[in-house]
This record gives structure tokens, C-alpha cells and sequence, in this order.
């Protein structure tokens, strides 16, 4: 348990552990089960964090998280330093106003509780706030670490936390906090992928129904795993395409073609030879005046020649 000093006054300095290394279950404001991964990438995004500014931006100590609560924002103290310690983990150098060494000395707050802001993957990577306390629990966004409504017991020890999540990641008893913090991370790799292989799935089938609406399924392949809403939206927003035309029918012998439509007629043929055979029509064209026998030959070439 990360305990203050017994005596301090106004204006000392005193290094106090924040939080030592490790897996911290708690709640927050909407009543989500929160585990806090605090290791030494998280204790090094905290520190980066805090000396962005130069010099560094002091944070504030307060009583019982009034400060993230609406309550009282009195300091007991300012934190000037933070620092890591790969074995205990999360230091910060306190100094003290006269509020906080008097409550300390008088022995009214016995603990520190951190607020800070956690990532997704559940490490925090901000200091908020600390807190004098007498319920300290361990979370972030920020999480209060002193014991909340429904949450764990802030006199569980750290052993029997670890000792279920070991158990809930299938790991032995004795397997170390490195084990398990690496359970941890591969679960959430896991899951990761999971969820990829699944947006992956979908998006290969979104592309595959509406195929004929894109030249190139493969846009709108990539457009669904961006943002899947906004891919069904342009989706919806686009025109069916244009039935193919039918190529037009080759013109026959004898098609007489209209403006609405083509039309096959079947009259007989006219003329001068109209009705002949090949040798009538000859014997025909010997028997007209020579003046007659080119136009009918003209007339007639086809079925004279054939």
C-alpha cells in the first residue's frame, strides 16, 4: 500500500509512490469495469506527459478527489517531480502546503490515490490529480483510485487481484505479473485481429452485392472497412446502371425499315422480267429490237447473269 509519511511540514518535499506496477480493477462514472494496466510504458507516457511543458506544469494534490468531483480543489500539495522505478513503479515528488502537512501529521489521510486518464488499450498515459485518501483503489479517464460503489474492496491486496486475473487468463497461480500483463496483451491482439478478420468478411461481401454499381469493386471494398455507414450511404445514393442496348438486326433482302419498327414484305418482284426464268428472260432479250435490249438487260441483269 503506497503510504505517506508519518510527519511533514509546510514547504518539505517528499517522495511518495503513486502506484506500484501492476493490473488494477475498478469502475467508472457509468459503471464499466475498468482494468488498469500499470507498467513501465504506462509509467513512461505518464512522466513524457508531464515534462511536455518547461518546466513542467505542477499537478495537484487534493483531499479525496475533490478537485474530479466538483468538491474542493484546496492543495494539500504540488507535484513537482515524477519519476519510475523499474521495480516499484510510479514515484512523484510532493510539496507540501500547510493544509497537507497538518492533515498528514495529524494523521487524518494515511494513503494517495491517483486520477489519471487512460488509453484505449487500458494504460494511463496522464496524470490528472492525486489524492490524499484513507480508500485507495487503483483506475483512470480520469478513474478515481479510491474504492467506488460496487467496486473492489480497498483493502484488497494487490496479490489477490492479480491472483484472479492470472485465474481469468488461464495462467498459474505462481506465473509472474510479467506473464500476465503479457496474457493481456495477447488477448487484446487476439481480439484485434478478430475484429479485423470480421470487418475484412464484411467488407468482401459488401463489395460482392454491389459489384455492378462500382467499375472498380475494390474502391468500394477499401470504402466499407474506412466507414462501413458511410460506404452503405453512397451505396444507396447511387444510380442502377443503364440496361445494355440490343445490337440492331442486319438489314435483309426485301426489310424495309420504318420508324417504328422493321418490316419484312413479301410482294413479288416487278419489271419488265417479272415472273421469268433465267431462260425465258434470255430468249426475251433476243427476241426485243436491239434499241429495247440494254434497258431490259438493265432491268433484268440479275436473273439473266445468275
Amino acid at each position: 500500500m503506497n503510504t505517506l509519511p508519518d510527519k511533514v511540514a509546510a514547504g518539505d518535499e517528499t517522495e511518495v509512490q503513486i502506484a506500484p506496477w501492476g493490473v488494477y480493477r475498478n469502475r467508472n462514472a457509468a459503471g464499466e469495469t475498468v482494468d488498469q494496466i500499470v507498467d513501465e510504458e504506462a509509467g513512461r507516457a505518464i512522466v513524457a506527459y508531464f515534462e511536455a511543458s518547461e518546466p513542467p506544469e505542477e499537478i495537484l494534490v487534493d483531499a479525496d478527489h475533490g478537485s474530479e468531483t466538483d468538491g474542493s480543489t484546496e492543495a494539500m500539495a504540488w507535484i513537482t517531480k515524477i519519476r519510475t522505478d523499474p521495480e516499484t513503479g510510479l514515484w512523484a515528488t510532493f510539496k507540501w502546503t500547510d493544509k497537507g502537512a497538518e492533515a498528514v501529521s495529524a494523521r487524518r489521510f494515511r494513503f494517495v490515490s491517483p486520477a489519471w486518464h487512460v488509453d484505449e488499450g487500458g494504460r494511463p498515459d496522464a496524470l490528472s490529480s492525486v489524492a490524499l485518501t484513507n480508500k485507495p483503489n487503483i483506475p483512470g479517464k480520469p478513474i478515481l483510485n479510491r474504492e467506488s460503489a460496487g467496486g473492489a474492496s480497498a483493502d484488497q491486496p494487490k496479490k489477490t487481484k492479480m491472483e484472479e486475473l492470472k485465474k481469468a487468463l488461464g495462467l498459474a497461480p505462481d506465473a509472474d505479473d510479467a506473464a500476465a500483463l503479457a496474457a493481456v496483451q495477447a488477448l487484446q491482439t487476439k481480439v484485434t485481429d478478430l475484429e479485423a478478420a470480421k470487418l475484412n468478411s464484411e467488407a468482401d461481401a459488401f463489395a460482392e452485392e454491389h459489384k455492378d454499381k462500382a467499375k472498380d469493386p475494390e474502391v468500394l471494398k477499401n470504402a466499407y472497412k474506412k466507414d462501413p455507414e458511410l460506404a452503405k450511404s453512397l451505396v444507396l445514393n447511387m444510380k442502377d446502371p443503364e440496361p445494355a442496348k440490343a445490337p440492331a438486326p442486319e438489314k435483309k433482302p426485301g426489310e424495309v425499315e420504318t420508324a417504328a419498327t422493321r418490316i419484312l414484305t413479301n410482294r413479288a418482284p416487278v419489271g419488265p422480267g417479272a415472273g421469268m426464268t433465267k431462260e425465258q428472260a434470255r430468249e426475251k432479250l433476243a427476241s426485243l429490237p436491239h434499241a429495247e435490249q440494254a434497258e431490259f438487260y438493265r432491268q433484268n441483269a440479275a436473273l439473266i447473269d445468275g
